[in-house]
Order: C-alpha cells, then sequence, then structure tokens
C-alpha cells in the first residue's frame, strides 16, 4: 500500500489525484517480556529481575520485561545500547588524548590549563558579585532600611534582614584637643596594639635571640595564599 499526504482541494473535499508521497511509518522494535512473554517495544521495556537455576546454584539476573509484570522504572539497555555507549566512550577518550598531545607539542602545560581555569572562574566571579549587588541594591530599595541598625521583612518564602550602617573615621588631631575634656572613663576612643611586621622583620634579620623572645608573644600560623594569573603577550 502507498502512503500519501492527499491534499484538499477548494471546498475541503480531498483531491485523490493531487497528493505528495512520504515515508511510510517506521515500526518500532520490540522485545519478549521474560514474564509475560508478550512483544513489548523496546522504548516502554524496563529492567526486571529474575530468578536463574544452573543446577548448581540460584542466582538473580536482569531480563527485560513490562511494567505491568515487574513495576520496574528502570529503562532496558539492549546490547546495541551498550555497544554504542561503548564506542562513545573510546572515541571521547581518543579525542581528549588527540587534544592532550597537540597541547604537548604547542608547550600548554598543566600550569597553563589550571591559569586558563582561575582565569575563567575570576571572570564568573566578578559578574556574579556585580549581579548580587545589583539584586541588593533592588531589595533595598523596596524594604523598609534604617539607617543604622537591622529591619527584618518576612514573606511567605524568605525572611530578610536589611543592616543599615554609618562609616566614623576619627579625626586624631580634633581628637587631641578636645580629649582633655572628656572625662577618661567616658572616652569613646580604644588604641589598638597591632605588629610592627617591618620592625619585627628586621628583629629577625639582626637580632635572633630578641627575635625569639618576641615571638612568646606572638601567635603564627599559615595564611592563604594569594595568587595572580596574568597573560604574557
Amino acid at each position: 500500500m502507498g502512503h500519501s499526504n492527499e491534499i484538499l482541494k477548494s471546498g475541503g473535499k480531498l483531491d485523490p489525484n493531487n497528493s505528495v508521497p512520504c515515508e511510510p511509518p517506521t515500526k518500532e522494535e520490540t522485545e519478549e517480556c521474560q514474564f509475560c512473554f508478550r512483544d513489548v517495544p523496546l522504548s516502554l521495556l524496563m529492567e526486571g529481575q529474575a530468578v536463574g537455576n544452573d543446577g548448581l546454584c540460584t542466582f538473580e539476573m536482569s531480563v527485560p520485561s513490562c511494567k505491568n509484570c515487574t513495576r520496574s522504572t528502570i529503562p532496558w539497555v539492549t546490547d546495541d545500547q551498550v555497544s554504542d555507549d561503548f564506542t562513545d566512550a573510546i572515541l571521547s577518550i581518543e579525542s581528549r588524548k588527540k587534544k592532550e598531545k597537540e597541547e604537548m607539542e604547542n608547550g600548554v602545560t598543566e600550569l597553563d590549563k589550571l591559569c586558563l581555569a582561575h582565569q575563567q572562574a575570576a571572570e564568573e566571579e566578578k559578574k556574579a558579585k556585580a549581579r548580587r549587588l545589583e539584586i541588593e541594591g533592588l531589595i533595598v530599595a523596596i524594604s523598609d532600611v534604617k539607617e543604622e541598625g537591622s529591619s527584618i521583612t518576612k514573606t511567605r518564602y524568605y525572611k530578610c534582614t536589611c543592616t543599615g550602617k554609618l562609616t566614623r573615621k576619627l579625626d586624631q588631631e580634633a581628637w587631641e584637643n578636645i580629649r582633655d575634656d572628656i572625662p577618661l572613663e567616658l572616652q569613646p576612643v580604644k588604641t589598638k596594639v597591632d605588629i610592627d611586621l617591618p620592625k619585627l622583620r628586621a628583629i629577625e634579620s639582626a637580632n635572633p635571640e630578641l627575635f625569639k623572645l618576641v615571638c612568646n608573644a606572638i601567635a603564627t600560623k599559615p595564611a592563604k595564599t594569594s595568587i595572580k594569573v596574568e597573560v604574557l603577550s
């Protein structure tokens, strides 16, 4: 039997003499369910577990089945599909090896790859930060934010806390002029004692014994290593 798409004449009637041939519909391959022995389209086959016996011991094995027999939700994979997947994996490995060989011939090292990945990640991070700051600005615009202090807004799904802040910097010259007029216990200024690193390194180099004594009051631990990547021209 021929297959064609028949074209409508004016008035909505089919014109059998003016039709366009088309490909006959293809029938999907089937495989027998190992439980009810009905032929089932491959796209509807599931992986079922059957018990086998070789005369020495009893064992479980995977067999094709229909959904009604096993209620399984794992699709059945045919040997052809496994073979195709294996071939794709081999081609992927070969492609990667070829790329690595080309990179080696061009002098590309593992460090080069990591530097490139670092630059790409840094650029993505920069864009993500800019987007986050943009969104935070939009949140502030529609929220009741205090000049200083926290305000909380709750929706059905989120709790949003906006904390207003003011920066303050001490004018040391002006402070020296008024500090004696303020009782010591009420002076809103504190002195921070910190390490003078250049002087510490100078002591370490010039006077090791004194450096050992100073180190009794200094806790030292490793910090994060700084990385800077630049493209060479």
